[in-house]
């Protein structure tokens, strides 16, 4: 019998590779104009600015949630506890830095981020070894798909957000969660309300525990989030601190904007305005609370794993206002666990799950070339600002095809779940009937 050597795995990383590597030989003869193809907002002046905007807020811890507004301050304190070591490692006497710009030009704040980006890349590459099944090789070849992908590549490494910590993160908990050491598993708890202080919305993982039925750890792990949450903010203004921050996060959620396909809520917007030429605003506000509700009812229905923490993660990913291309890393998560734990599946759903994956976690050379390496797509448009001013945003080609890729993903794992639904339910209503019909048939044989 002829071997068959293109499985999905096979088809995943053969589709990925082949774009990153002709990524690099593209860039290797045309130089910068390709870095500025593949940026997010064509901009690569702003690198590594995530880690360096947080210091220069952490610099006065005081007034902390006054210089860091609206979007720029939507994150909890527990956050700043590591921003605030990592400023300190290289403060000054009482210079406190004006912008982030300042802060990339203090002595060895480079040397800072890039160990800080050391210590993030080695945790997930920790992560992906832990999940699963023990594949070394397979390990190492994941890990350096997944990191050289534009959503990482060219997003949470360039900009050096704190979304590949707690990618990382994540994964060792959810390998934990499952260990027969009791250690382990409160670890884990802890690890997720860790995620949880980092960026809030790791907390809708804590929906696996009461899905299992696992009510103790829940409650253990919203007391550790608690904790975590509130009491930070003694070091950053106490209640004054408090209401800043819910004021930032509040302006946060109201944003959408003409362009910004990247969350729900502005694809929403997007889309509505190109069909009806109208700025159907209710329709956006409401869309995202619609979507929460569906991947909630979907993971709690489905019974198949990989799926199951897929809906979870794509409310990680397109829940948030004001998400960027580095949140599609969380949509990395089912795909290690499915990649580690691969059993020889080889249906056409698999194939075509593996081939999006592959499609989406590459960097797209083979798009750049139908395009032309045309940089953006729309231009500058309008955006709806909370506070009245205007404000502009880009849509650039890159964020057109991973998006583009990433929605029809879940639309696909959407429709997949719910035919495997309706094939159980039609399954269940023809054995029921079937034992109605032949009562006899279902009585066990003595």
């Amino acid at each position: 019998m002829k071997k068959q050597y293109m499985t999905p795995l096979t088809l995943f990383f053969t589709t990925s590779l082949l774009g990153t590597a002709g990524f690099f030989i593209y860039a290797f003869f045309t130089g910068a104009p390709a870095y500025d193809w593949l940026a997010m907002a064509n901009n690569g002046k702003d690198t590594f600015c995530d880690f360096f905007m947080h210091l220069s807020f952490v610099a006065d811890p005081e007034h902390l949630y006054s210089r860091a507004v609206n979007e720029t301050g939507c994150f909890p304190p527990f956050a700043y506890l590591m921003y605030g070591f990592f400023y300190r490692l290289i403060a000054r006497d009482s210079f406190i830095p004006a912008n982030y710009h300042e802060v990339s030009h203090m002595d060895f704040a480079l040397t800072i981020c890039n160990y800080y980006s050391i210590i993030s890349v080695f945790l997930l590459f920790l992560g992906i070894y832990l999940a699963g099944r023990r594949r070394p090789k397979l390990d190492v070849l994941l890990f350096f798909t997944l990191i050289f992908s534009v959503e990482f590549y060219q997003g949470g490494m360039e900009n050096a957000n704190s979304v590949i910590l707690v990618l990382a993160l994540i994964l060792i908990a959810l390998t934990l969660r499952k260990s027969q050491i009791a250690w382990q598993r409160e670890l884990a708890l802890i690890l997720i309300a860790v995620c949880t202080g980092l960026k809030i919305y790791p907390a809708i993982l804590g929906m696996l525990y009461i899905q299992e039925r696992r009510y103790a750890e829940a409650i253990r792990l919203t007391i550790y989030g608690i904790f975590l949450f509130f009491l930070p903010f003694l070091c950053f203004g106490g209640l004054h601190g408090f209401q800043l921050w819910l004021g930032n996060v509040q302006t946060t959620m109201e944003m959408f904007s003409f362009g910004r396909i990247e969350y729900i809520k502005g694809l929403v917007f997007f889309v509505t305005r190109l069909l009806t030429g109208e700025d159907m605003v209710l329709s956006a506000r409401l869309s995202p609370y619609f979507f929460l509700i569906v991947m909630l009812l979907l993971s709690c229905a489905t019974r198949n794993r990989y799926r199951r923490v897929f809906f979870l993660c794509a409310i990680m990913t397109f829940f948030p206002a004001n998400a960027y291309r580095y949140t599609l890393s969380y949509l990395a998560i089912p795909l290690i666990f499915f990649i580690k734990e691969y059993d020889g599946d080889r249906r056409p759903v698999t194939y075509i799950t593996m081939l999006l994956y592959g499609l989406l976690f590459t960097l797209p050379v083979f798009w750049g070339v139908l395009t032309g390496f045309r940089l953006n797509l729309l231009g500058i448009f309008s955006e709806i600002d909370p506070g009245g001013g205007p404000m502009s945003t880009e849509m650039t080609f890159v964020e057109v095809y991973i998006y583009g890729v990433s929605y029809i993903l879940l639309l696909f794992t959407t429709v997949t779940e719910l035919a495997h639904q309706i094939s159980a339910r039609c399954r269940k209503q023809k054995k029921l009937l079937a034992q109605s019909v032949f009562p006899e048939k279902s009585k066990p044989v003595n």
